[in-house]
């Protein structure tokens, strides 16, 4: 009898360290739990905030070049007359779209709730974002293209003017092309797709 008391307290025993054992591990997992999405908010808070910084870059710079492209065609002397205002309306119509845009877009990210959304929402925000982006740039190039066709028209071909045309198209397609591999980064991030 004394032989089966002590299998009895032995089990007892194990069942006491099993459980002792479970809720350790229980808080463990709860621990590894709340790591991962402080990890993973941390992410999200990172490429997000990168996002938000870009856009309110990219639209300081789109209304600062509008102010700049709307006087440089209406104080310039050595503009065709009759490209004047065509050219200036096409310009201010191109930035303020992509100032729009941009705007749009920026609200949308600093609109995401990385603390009490999914992660499948946020996912969603962003795919839908980095698509309306990709439309933009799509849409936008042959528009800016056609701005600067317009441009070297209204300036009558002047070989400097068109010179420097041609060299700041190769610099801003070179930055905008990093620029926009910077949105793809911090967009996949938000996907959760590094």
């Amino acid at each position: 009898m004394n032989s089966y008391q002590e299998n009895i307290n032995e089990i007892d025993d194990i069942k006491i360290m099993w459980q002792e054992i479970n809720l350790r591990l229980g808080h463990l997992e709860e621990e590894n739990k709340r790591l991962a999405r402080k990890v993973l908010n941390s992410d999200y808070k990172s490429a997000r905030e990168r996002l938000i910084n870009k856009y309110a870059i990219f639209v300081g710079v789109e209304i600062f070049m509008l102010f700049v492209m709307s006087a440089f065609f209406y104080f310039n002397p050595e503009i065709v007359e009759k490209y004047r205002w065509p050219v200036l309306i096409y310009w201010a119509l191109f930035f303020l779209g992509e100032v729009m845009i941009d705007f749009y877009l920026m609200h949308n990210v600093k609109n995401i709730d990385i603390y009490n959304s999914s992660v499948t929402q946020i996912s969603k925000i962003a795919a839908t974002n980095w698509k309306i982006h990709k439309l933009a740039v799509i849409i936008g190039l042959p528009i800016a293209i056609g701005a600067v066709i317009l441009f070297a028209l209204a300036m009558d071909s002047d070989e400097v003017v068109i010179f420097g045309m041609i060299t700041g198209g190769i610099i801003g397609l070179i930055i905008g092309t990093t620029q926009l591999l910077k949105f793809s980064k911090y967009y996949r991030l938000l996907q959760n797709r590094d």
